[in-house]
């Protein structure tokens, strides 16, 4: 299994540079379906990402969630320990650049216990399947902190659409979304 999850993961990036995509476009499109959501849209903490350049632009959606008073959170990798915290973001809390060059809270506004009070989580992937299965980068961050998370947050996956396959099988450790939205599809799982 391990196996075909990094020929997937090869096989996704190299798409990457052969599939033209307005990535602006259609990050437009996939943060607006998702502002219209019902448990994102009814949600008052939310926990979004930073975006790498490859990924679904979300500094457009961090910004709306703060306008419309959301409390919202964003991931802090922790390098060596392998772990992921969370901290609340506002207009007034600079980030600063983590170790895998994606913009972090910094580490005094973090803290263990926002992962209870977070309703929705919206995550980004490599790949996804109709089954709400997620590839990620590799390294476990997400799959080991949706464990600790509240089990009641509803878990939003959003990826382009070349990104999301029919079945990439899920492993053991692997935490499904709820949901998955691209700019041409929105897929509910279960």
């Amino acid at each position: 299994m391990e196996n075909r999850i990094k020929r997937l993961r090869a096989w996704i990036s190299s798409l990457k540079g052969r599939i033209f995509i307005d990535r602006g476009n259609a990050s437009l499109k996939i943060c607006g379906k998702l502002e219209r959501e019902y448990h994102y849209k009814n949600a008052a903490n939310v926990l979004l990402f930073s975006s790498l350049k490859d990924e679904v632009n979300t500094e457009v959606l961090v910004k709306n969630a703060l306008s419309a008073g959301k409390n919202v959170f964003l991931p802090r990798c922790d390098k060596n320990g392998g772990n992921m915290m969370i901290g609340k973001v506002g207009p007034d809390k600079e980030l600063l650049l983590g170790v895998y060059g994606i913009y972090e809270p910094k580490a005094e506004n973090c803290s263990h216990s926002y992962p209870d009070a977070v309703d929705v989580v919206v995550l980004p992937g490599i790949a996804f399947d109709l089954n709400g299965n997620r590839i990620g980068r590799g390294k476990g961050y997400y799959d080991r902190f949706l464990k600790k998370i509240n089990k009641r947050a509803f878990r939003i996956g959003v990826a382009f659409d070349f990104q999301l396959l029919n079945d990439i099988g899920g492993r053991e450790h692997d935490e499904p979304v709820n949901l998955i939205i691209t700019e041409k599809r929105t897929i509910k799982v279960g």
